[in-house]
This record gives structure tokens, C-alpha cells and sequence, in this order.
């Protein structure tokens, strides 16, 4: 049941009162504005559907309002929309508008809203307690309350917005392409590509890794969460080779590859699995030639294959090129084997194999997410799990 307006009203000079270890006084009140018309009743029928905290103190509340009224309530950083005009939020149905008093109160009343962190308890008691010596006293300005807790926007929803019906972790993820609070400075295709796709992909998608690869602090972290959703997929191939061999019409790859791990006791062979896995991939979905230009590619990449061939009866040895599905292999197996450098340390090594710059590691997390993007959604319905239970 959702606390009374009563509550709501008098919960902030609570929880301050709390804060500072006084006696909250009977008199409390926030005044009328005349910015908010309606604002009574408005936080009368209002109503928190959700909320969830993530990384950096970012919460998202959603909470309806007068008759229709849909809105997105989101603390947390304070640099968290610098440049609010172009955030993505703003494509999909929503518009920031007034930090509603009854919004406010709302959420903090039924979820929670942080202290201001630069108010202190000497300027509580002083300035904003003090007011109740006043024998004028008629109540706090809104203002006033709202600036002892932490920054908060407020979006107002479309009717038919998504935002509304996407899980909150699909929203945090576009709050972090829209942000500055990113410590890696991800290549603008792979933001381009989040933004444009998530809503689509927002059931199947692996947001955990999608958002610990976005606040890694480290490319080395970035790399290893977007190479666990290929390790994720490393039985699709065989499954689904096995689905088409018995014709098995009505289970999906994920729920054989399931059934296969468990009661088979099928074991994947990394190496094989993460090559087939690529040999499904279009090569254009990486950036074609493009990406086989780059430095690290052809320092590390073997994109051709030598042949002998007899001329006039002398042996002449060739380079030839291989097919995009070998060089996609191919491409696997470097992937593969920069995880491994990695993850193991061998013994009386002295150099690394593979020479990786953060320029490299921006690269190949774009290229991951690239083919992890393409998966999910070529093979979206054979990786649900209708009827096995996990």
C-alpha cells in the first residue's frame, strides 16, 4: 500500500531530523508552489511501480502519476546528464521536465533518494531547522528541501513510451552511453550500436556484462565481460547442427545445448567452439576489410594460406587468400588466444606473445559486441529457454 500524502509531506524533516539527531517539529511543512499546478493531487494518486540501484549510486525510479502521467525519476552521479539535450533517454518517448515536488516526495518516501553529500549537519540545524524559531514561520520552499539531498532528473513519458515497460538494467544502459561517468572511452560505433539496438534486444541480451564492460575501469576488464558473452554462446554452433541432423523442430539450441551439458555430460572444447561460433558471422558484420586493415590484424592475424604449385616444372610457393569464414576462424582464434594471455600466466615466459594497446583492446571490444549483437539477434529465438527449466 502506498504511504499517504501526509507521510510523504512530512518524511523529508524526518529523515534530516534523523540525520542530525533532533526531534522532527510538529510544524514541518513544504509551502504550495504555483509552479506545480495540481501538485496535490498528483502526489496523492501517484504510485512507485519500481526502483534499482546500480553501479555509482545511480537509482531509477518509475512512478505514474495524475491519470496517465508516466515518469522516470534517476539519482545518482552528479555529472550524470552534463549534457541532458542529447541524451538517448530523449529517443525513445521521454522529455525531461519539472523535479516535481510530489515526485520527489514520492520516491523518497516509498524507495530513497541520497543525502547531499556538501550538507552538513552544522548548516542543517542552523539554517534549515532554525526556521522554525521564526514565530512566522509557514513552511519550508521546496527548494530548500530538495537541495539537502542529492541531484536528481525527473523524465515525463510519452504514452506509448518503452521506457516505461524495459527493465530498469536496459535503461541504465543507455543512462551510461548518455553519460560522462564512463572511465573508457568506448568508440562512438559501439555506443551508436547500444543505442540504436538495446530496446530490441533488451530480453535477450546479457545486460550484466553489456553494462560491467561499459564501467569497467580497465580495457583488460572491458575485454574479459564481452568475451563471457561469447563463452555464453560457445555451444550454439553444435546445437544447432545437432537440432538440424535429428530434425528436433520444437526445442531450441540453448534448451539442447542445456540438456546435452547436463545429462550427457557434453563438455565444450573452447578453441573449436569459439571458430565455429565466428564461421557464422557475416565477415561485413566486423567492418569487412576495413577491420582486416588495421595494424594489429595483420601483425597477428593469418589471413592467407601458402600453396605450392608447379610452373614448368619447377615448385613455386604462393600466398592465397582464404575464404571470410576462415578468416572469421581465424580472427576467433586470436581473440581466444589474447583471452588466454590474459587469464594464464605461463612459466619462464619472458615476453608476451601478443603485444595489446588500449587502442587494440577499444577495438576488439567494439568487434565482440559487433558479433555478440549479430547472434542475438540471427538466432534470438534458438537461445530462449521455453521448456527447460534452468
Amino acid at each position: 500500500m502506498a504511504s499517504s500524502i501526509i507521510e510523504c509531506a512530512s518524511n523529508p524533516f524526518k529523515i534530516l531530523a534523523d540525520k542530525i539527531g533532533i526531534s522532527p517539529d510538529s510544524k514541518a511543512r513544504i509551502l504550495p508552489d504555483d509552479r506545480y499546478p495540481n501538485d496535490t493531487e498528483r502526489l496523492k494518486s501517484s504510485r512507485l511501480k519500481n526502483s534499482q540501484e546500480f553501479a555509482y549510486g545511480v537509482k531509477i525510479h518509475k512512478i505514474s502519476g495524475l491519470k496517465d502521467e508516466k515518469f522516470l525519476l534517476i539519482c545518482g552521479m552528479r555529472d550524470l546528464f552534463e549534457d541532458i539535450g542529447s541524451h538517448p533517454l530523449l529517443n525513445y518517448g521521454s522529455v525531461e521536465t519539472y523535479q516535481y515536488p510530489s515526485i520527489f516526495l514520492r520516491t523518497l518516501k516509498d524507495s530513497s533518494i541520497n543525502f547531499n553529500i556538501t550538507a552538513d549537519d552544522e548548516s542543517l540545524k542552523e539554517n534549515f531547522f532554525g526556521q522554525f524559531e521564526d514565530s512566522k514561520y509557514v513552511g519550508h520552499d521546496f527548494e530548500e528541501v530538495r537541495e539537502c539531498f542529492e541531484g536528481f532528473a525527473v523524465f515525463l513519458l510519452d504514452d506509448d513510451s518503452i521506457l516505461w515497460d524495459v527493465s530498469n538494467k536496459t535503461l541504465f544502459c543507455l543512462i551510461l552511453i548518455g553519460s560522462k561517468i564512463k572511465h573508457l572511452s568506448h568508440s562512438g560505433e559501439l555506443l551508436s550500436l547500444i543505442e540504436s539496438k538495446i530496446i530490441e534486444y533488451s530480453e535477450v541480451l546479457p545486460l550484466d556484462n553489456l553494462t560491467m564492460t561499459l564501467t569497467s575501469h580497465h580495457w583488460e576488464h572491458a575485454f574479459f565481460e564481452s568475451y563471457r558473452v561469447i563463452e555464453k554462446l560457445y555451444s550454439l554452433p553444435r546445437a544447432l547442427d545437432l537440432k538440424n541432423n535429428l530434425n528436433l523442430q520444437n526445442i531450441t539450441a540453448a534448451e539442447i545445448a542445456y540438456r546435452c551439458n547436463k545429462d550427457l555430460g557434453w563438455r565444450r572444447i573452447e578453441r573449436d567452439s569459439i571458430e565455429r561460433l565466428f564461421r557464422l558471422v557475416p565477415i561485413n558484420i566486423i567492418g569487412g576489410q576495413n577491420f582486416f586493415n588495421t595494424n594489429i590484424v595483420n601483425k597477428y592475424v593469418k589471413l592467407s594460406r601458402t600453396v605450392r604449385v608447379m610452373d614448368n616444372g619447377a615448385e613455386r610457393i604462393l600466398e592465397e587468400n582464404i575464404s571470410d569464414k576462415d578468416k572469421m576462424a581465424n580472427i576467433a582464434f586470436f581473440i581466444y588466444a589474447v583471452r588466454n594471455q590474459l587469464v594464464h600466466y605461463f612459466e619462464f615466459k619472458e615476453d608476451s606473445e601478443y603485444l595489446i594497446t588500449d587502442k587494440d583492446f577499444k577495438m576488439l571490444v567494439t568487434v565482440i559486441w559487433k558479433i555478440i549483437f549479430f547472434l542475438y539477434k540471427e538466432f534470438k529465438d534458438e537461445l530462449k529457454f521455453s521448456k527447460v527449466a534452468s
